[in-house]
C-alpha cells in the first residue's frame, strides 16, 4: 500500500499546483496497482476514493476550469515532487536523482530539471540519457544555442566516449531540425563536429542499451478511403512510454481515443531510421493551462 499512497500524494501535489493532467494520471496509476489487491473493505473504500477524484479531476479538465498562468513551484514543492518520484519506485541514488529530473521537466520546470540532469553526467550508466534531456529541455525553453554550447563544453572536457558523443549529436541535429533551428546549424559548421575527440575514459562494460530517440510519429488514421497520416512531435519520451500534443484541428481526426485505445498503426521516426508499431493510450485531455492551451496532450505506450 505504501506504493499508492505515494501515488496518491504526488497526484494531491500535482493538482495543488493546477497540474490536473498530471495528477489523473497518478490517480490511475494507484487505481491500477489497487485492482491488483486482494478484496477487502479497505480496498474497495479507497478505490471508491481514488475513482472519485477521477471522475472530478476529468470532469475540471472537460470544463476549462485551470488558471492561465504556468505554475511556478517552489522549491519545497520541487524536492518533494523529487523524492516522491523516486521514493515510489525504490530506486537507487542516481536513478532516484533522473526520475526526479523528468517529473520535474513534466512540470515544466525546464531549468531546475536541466540541474539535476547535470548532475548525472559523471555516471558511467545514465550520462547519456542526461545529456539527452538537458538537449530536450533547451529547446523546450526554446534555447538551441544553449544546446548546442553545453555540447560543445563535453566536447572540450571529453566528457564522454566517442561513440556516446556520436550517439549525443545526433540526437541533437536531429532536435534543431525537427523543431526548425536548421539556420543554428547552416550557420555554425563547426559547432557540431562530425568527429568528436577521443575521449580517455575507460571503456564501459556494463552500459545499458540506450531506448530508442523517436522525433517524431505518423498515426496512420482508421477507416479512410485512402491513406492519411497524422504528423505529430514527439514532445516527451521516457521508454516506451510518448506524449504528444495535438491542435484542435488535429484532435478532430482522433477525438474517439480514450485511455487504454489500440492505436493500429503509427510509423516512428528516429534519427536515422523508421519503423511501425502500435500504441496504447494511457491519457488523452485537453491543455488548459500555460502556453498551449487549447491543444490536446496524448500519451501512449509503444507496444509490439
Amino acid at each position: 500500500m505504501k506504493e499508492i499512497k505515494t501515488l496518491i500524494q504526488e497526484a494531491e501535489i500535482y493538482q495543488s499546483q493546477g497540474l490536473l493532467q498530471d495528477a489523473l494520471r497518478q490517480y490511475i496509476s494507484a487505481s491500477k496497482i489497487l485492482l491488483k489487491k486482494e478484496q477487502s473493505e479497505k480496498k474497495n473504500m479507497l478505490m471508491r476514493s481514488i475513482t472519485k477524484k477521477i471522475h472530478q479531476l476529468e470532469q475540471s479538465l472537460y470544463n476549462n476550469q485551470q488558471d492561465l498562468k504556468t505554475p511556478k513551484l517552489s522549491k519545497k514543492s520541487q524536492d518533494l515532487v523529487k523524492n516522491l518520484s523516486s521514493y515510489s519506485k525504490k530506486l537507487g541514488k542516481d536513478e532516484a536523482l533522473l526520475e526526479g529530473a523528468m517529473s520535474l521537466a513534466k512540470l515544466g520546470q525546464y531549468k531546475s530539471a536541466i540541474t539535476e540532469f547535470n548532475k548525472l553526467l559523471t555516471n558511467k550508466k545514465l550520462c547519456v540519457h542526461a545529456a539527452k534531456n538537458i538537449i530536450r529541455n533547451f529547446i523546450a525553453l526554446s534555447k538551441p544555442e544553449m544546446a548546442v554550447k553545453h555540447y560543445k563544453r563535453w566536447i572540450e572536457k571529453k566528457r564522454f566516449q566517442n561513440r556516446q558523443f556520436e550517439n549525443i549529436r545526433l540526437f541533437l541535429e536531429s532536435n534543431l531540425k525537427n523543431k526548425g533551428f536548421e539556420k543554428l546549424l547552416s550557420s555554425h559548421n563547426d559547432t557540431i563536429p562530425e568527429k568528436p575527440p577521443t575521449s580517455n575514459n575507460q571503456p564501459i562494460d556494463d552500459e545499458p542499451e540506450e531506448p530508442l530517440d523517436i522525433i517524431s510519429i505518423g498515426i496512420i488514421l482508421e477507416n479512410r478511403s485512402k491513406e492519411e497520416t497524422l504528423e505529430l512531435d514527439v514532445n516527451f519520451q521516457s521508454g516506451n512510454n510518448i506524449n504528444v500534443i495535438l491542435t484542435s484541428n488535429d484532435h478532430k481526426l482522433v477525438e474517439h481515443y480514450s485511455v487504454g485505445y489500440k492505436i493500429p498503426q503509427i510509423r516512428f521516426f528516429l534519427v536515422n531510421a523508421l519503423f511501425i508499431g502500435q500504441g496504447i493510450v494511457s491519457s488523452f485531455s485537453k491543455i488548459t493551462l500555460g502556453p498551449k492551451i487549447d491543444n490536446y496532450s496524448l500519451d501512449f505506450e509503444i507496444i509490439d
